[in-house]
C-alpha cells in the first residue's frame, strides 16, 4: 500500500503544546478514516513491523519544559514531532505496533540537585557542571543525608561521584546537575 494522506483532524501546530483530547471523538473519526482507506487492524497484518519511539514525552519535546530539546533553532523536538506524527499517519497501513518508551528517574540520582552539597549545605543550581576536581578538592561532595535512602554508606557515595566524574572528564565531559523533571 502506498502512503496514505495526513488526517483533517491532525492540527501540526498543536504539536508544542499541551491539551484535552476529545477521545470519543478522535476515535469516531479514526475509525472513519481507517474505513475509507480500506485499513484493516493490525493484528491482521502479515508482516510484522514495529516503531520504536524513544524518549518522545513533554519534558524534551514541549518548549518550556524542564528539558525541552531546542536544537539550533529553538524548535528542533517540536518539528521532530511534527514529523513523527506526518511519518505514522502515512505509513499506518504498514505498521503493526508502535513503542514508546520514557525516561524516567528516581528523585535521588546524581544529575539531580540533592546528590551534591558544598561546605554551606547548598546544592548546585540547575545546569551546573560539576568536574572531578571540584568533587576531590571538597567544593562539592555527596550529600550525606541521602546516604540511607540510597542504601549506601556517606563514603561509599562520595567515592562513586568521584568515580563518575573523573570517567566523565577523562572524555573531557562534566557532570552536569540537571533541573529536575517528572
Amino acid at each position: 500500500m502506498s502512503e496514505l494522506p495526513i488526517p483533517e483532524f491532525f492540527d501540526a501546530k498543536k504539536a508544542e503544546t499541551v491539551w484535552r483530547t476529545p477521545y470519543e471523538e478522535r476515535a469516531g473519526q479514526a475509525r472513519e478514516w481507517a474505513r475509507q482507506r480500506g485499513l484493516q487492524p493490525a493484528s491482521a497484518d502479515a508482516t510484522v513491523a514495529r516503531l520504536l519511539l524513544v524518549d518522545e514525552q513533554n519534558t524534551f519535546s514541549i518548549p518550556g519544559f524542564e528539558l525541552f530539546v531546542g536544537g539550533r533553532n529553538g524548535r528542533a523536538a517540536v518539528e521532530d514531532t511534527v514529523r513523527l506524527c506526518e511519518f505514522i499517519y502515512r505509513n499506518l497501513a504498514k505498521i503493526t505496533h508502535i513503542t514508546a518508551t520514557m525516561d524516567t528517574h528516581r528523585a535521588m540520582q546524581i544529575f539531580h540537585a540533592v546528590f551534591f552539597v558544598n561546605e554551606a549545605g547548598e546544592h548546585p543550581a540547575p545546569y551546573t557542571d560539576i568536574r572531578a576536581a571540584e568533587l576531590l578538592s571538597g567544593v562539592w561532595k555527596f550529600n550525606p543525608v541521602i546516604a540511607d535512602e540510597l542504601g549506601v554508606a556517606p563514603e561509599y557515595g562520595q567515592q562513586m561521584a568521584d568515580r563518575k566524574s573523573t570517567r566523565l572528564n577523562s572524555s573531557h565531559v562534566a557532570l552536569s546537575r540537571m533541573p529536575s523533571s517528572a
